[in-house]
């Protein structure tokens, strides 16, 4: 099995693994994942597939590069990320373009997704504490309603944190229901070092992204 997944690989490999009743509060948005130089080649039919997907919802384009998210490095931050667009040929085609030009290889990747407005909590779970690898889950989060305080790495005052063994994550009130799942996840991708964005929304708790935090 594959592990060395790009950020959209990764994301749709794990949809499937984890489809269930089980489940039934947690939740991987479709997505839609090409490379450069398709839509370099096939920008009208590539276009025309996320207009019929997506009709009348709102959606964040992101970048899905080969040098992303691996095991020595995530560069995160590195290339732009475009929320809340409005699904038309005209925007569209301006911000696919604008974060298409930021890659150098012709194999990277973009990622599409619906748009979550206004979750009541989103956040990143670290399956080890990040200063000295100890067995926790340490959870940055915020309630502000906005998806990329944290991910921005900027302080905000809203930021919050939440340490939890890993062996009690009965404990956590808040949280208890997303970390079931981060067990899952260590299970099926065989690491308990990732780095894991969140959302939560009418109960639903929703997966962004899951990498490999850098050794």
């Amino acid at each position: 099995m594959n592990l060395n997944h790009t950020k959209a690989e990764r994301l749709s490999f794990l949809i499937g693994k984890l489809k269930g009743k089980s489940n039934k509060n947690f939740k991987i948005l479709d997505l839609i994942y090409f490379k450069k130089s398709d839509y370099i080649k096939n920008k009208k039919k590539i276009t025309a597939k996320i207009e019929k997907k997506f009709k009348n919802k709102k959606i964040i384009i992101r970048s899905s590069a080969l040098n992303e998210d691996k095991y020595d490095k995530s560069l995160a931050g590195k290339f732009s990320s475009f929320s809340n667009i409005s699904v038309n040929k005209k925007d569209l085609h301006y911000y696919l373009e604008k974060l298409i030009y930021q890659f150098k290889n012709p194999k990277d990747q973009v990622l599409v997704q619906e748009f979550i407005k206004k979750p009541e909590i989103s956040g990143v779970i670290f399956t080890r504490e990040t200063n000295y690898n100890s067995p926790y889950y340490q959870i940055n989060y915020d309630k502000s309603g906005k998806t990329d305080v944290i991910t921005s790495g900027k302080y905000h005052p809203t930021i919050k944190n939440e340490i939890v063994f890993k062996k009690t994550i009965f404990a956590s009130k808040e949280f208890f229901g997303i970390l079931k799942i981060v067990e899952k996840l260590e299970k099926i991708l065989k690491s308990d070092r990732l780095d894991i964005e969140f959302a939560k929304k009418n109960k639903i708790w929703y997966l962004f992204q899951c990498r490999n935090l850098p050794q």
